[in-house]
């Protein structure tokens, strides 16, 4: 886990939240 991944992560965690809720 380097810390330029966390800076992926952050933004890959926000749009599977987001894509879930336009799908509802």
């Amino acid at each position: 886990m380097k810390p330029n991944c966390t800076d992926d992560i952050i933004p890959q965690e926000t749009i599977l939240p987001v894509g879930h809720e336009r799908l509802t």
